[in-house]
């Protein structure tokens, strides 16, 4: 990938991490991207939280060049506490020095991160480029809690401001047309897709399936657990590889959830793993599990694509719209248990899969986003 567009800095505002071990998708995402970029002359910058300082050095070996917005860690206990401070402290940023024909992006639609891009518009103006983004919208419900309003309004507000300031902003395939609903002109959204990395792993499929995600909600957790129960009736030595992260409290109650029923000798419990040892875990898996109730992409999916590992998913628009091939579809639980069933006992069937979806994860390499990355911000 060469360089031939005039960006030649680019700020991302990663101001909403936690301490929480793990990452969202669209910081992997803006991290990734750095990292592509870096190679190739661009000045990559993170405005961040000691939180995101934290997990971008441990993520990345990459030398970006960071500036504090604030001194505030937090934790997911504490998060509404944080979360206000740093919006508080957002002034701040108004002390650093921006070059002029600059990019500077809100990693995602917390005001967090949105607030502190707009501060800088109202110092710089137009003598930069301006981009929000918006990787997650989940509609609410009557389950939802004080952060899914909390949330909901954030992204209210965001959309709010991207429209008055003419911003453009990043989404995913699934949301383009909401905010065009929203007023947002179709030139200014442009979407940007998770990526992967192409690598050469040997694998030893020691475990029948493999989980990877947040302990959070969205995640079905409890679901899965109650379907991998009914599996291993009829399949008493299957094991699932259960990649995770969350803090002490979660995973504890993890583990006691997972002991009451009975699944301790049929789950391979590691805790939190990334880059090259989690990718090797799911190498060594027969089939990828994900019975996610939202996504917005599923870089997951895509990295067990990537491997050329089957997935089993709920019937998610993020997966049938990237996701073309290798996937199995599942409408219910029930048949969410069939796929299973059925990747298990047919070998070929498994490798089909596994074959058609390595083809659809050749055309998300990190290189290629990066490109098209590049291309819309100009």
């Amino acid at each position: 990938m060469e360089n031939t567009s005039k960006v030649k800095n680019i700020f991302v505002i990663l101001n909403s991490s936690t301490n929480k071990i793990g990452m969202s998708g669209s910081d992997k995402i803006y991290i990734k991207l750095g990292e592509e970029l870096l190679k190739n002359g661009v000045k990559y910058h993170f405005l961040t939280n000691p939180d995101g300082f934290k997990m971008i050095s441990n993520s990345s070996s990459k030398k970006f060049d960071f500036k504090l917005i604030n001194k505030i860690s937090t934790d997911s206990r504490h998060f509404f506490k944080g979360y206000f401070l740093r919006i508080i402290f957002s002034y701040k940023i108004l002390f650093f020095k921006i070059p002029k024909n600059s990019v500077l992006i809100a990693s995602s639609d917390f005001l967090t991160d949105t607030i502190p891009l707009f501060i800088l518009f109202l110092k710089y103006g137009r003598q930069n480029l301006y981009f929000t983004s918006m990787f997650l919208r989940k509609e609410l419900s009557r389950t939802s809690n004080i952060s899914d309003l909390i949330y909901k309004l954030s992204q209210k507000i965001t959309i709010y401001i991207t429209k008055i300031c003419k911003f453009r902003i990043f989404t995913n395939k699934i949301d383009v047309n909401y905010l065009r609903n929203r007023g947002i002109k179709g030139s200014m959204v442009k979407v940007l897709p998770g990526g992967v990395d192409n690598i050469n792993l040997i694998p030893n499929k020691k475990y029948d399936a493999c989980f990877i995600g947040r302990i959070h909600p969205q995640k079905g957790i409890p679901v899965l657990l109650k379907i991998w129960k009914k599996f291993i009736q009829k399949n008493p030595q299957a094991i699932l590889a259960f990649i995770c992260s969350g803090n002490k409290e979660e995973v504890v109650n993890l583990k006691n959830q997972i002991k009451k029923l009975g699944l301790q000798s049929n789950i391979k419990f590691f805790g939190f793993l990334d880059n090259q040892d989690k990718l090797q875990v799911l190498a060594n898996s027969k089939m990828f599990l994900f019975p996610s109730s939202y996504e917005s992409f599923g870089i997951t999916v895509l990295e067990a694509l990537s491997l050329k590992i089957p997935v089993v998913s709920f019937d998610l628009d993020a997966v049938k719209i990237n996701f073309k091939e290798g996937v199995l579809i599942s409408k219910n639980e029930k048949e969410f248990l069939t796929n299973i069933e059925k990747l298990n006992s047919d070998s070929g069937l498994r490798d089909s899969l596994g074959n058609l979806g390595y083809k659809v994860s050749l055309t998300f390499t990190w290189k290629k986003i990066a490109t098209q990355f590049l291309n819309d911000l100009v």
